[in-house]
């Protein structure tokens, strides 16, 4: 469940961390929200800024390559804007523009 998604995200985090990794990255597909990106599972969704506190708290402001395909994905390159005065490494890479369904 999304519980065990976000120890496994912080896992790895902590794993590439001690063995000096240069970067991580996330690849996510499957069902998004409606015009938010979030991701979507039986138990729960994961929303953008989860992920993000998921990372700083395992990772810190290192690389960190986030690849979405799923609809609405867009919105979250959009959502990484707010945070760029905290975080400058971090990229997301979209299947779909803000607000879009994915093809």
């Amino acid at each position: 469940g999304v519980e065990s998604i976000f120890n496994i995200i912080a896992e790895t985090c902590q794993y590439a961390k001690a063995h000096k990794a240069k970067g991580i990255q996330i690849y996510y597909t499957g069902h998004s929200e409606l015009n938010t990106g979030n991701w979507i599972f039986n138990d729960g969704i994961i929303n953008f800024k989860q992920l993000i506190s998921v990372i700083l708290n395992n990772w810190g402001n290192k690389y960190f390559d986030i690849l979405l395909d799923c609809d609405f994905s867009g919105n979250w390159a959009k959502e990484l804007y707010k945070y760029i005065n905290k975080i400058q490494n971090v990229s997301v890479h979209a299947a779909s523009y803000p607000g879009k369904y994915a093809f």
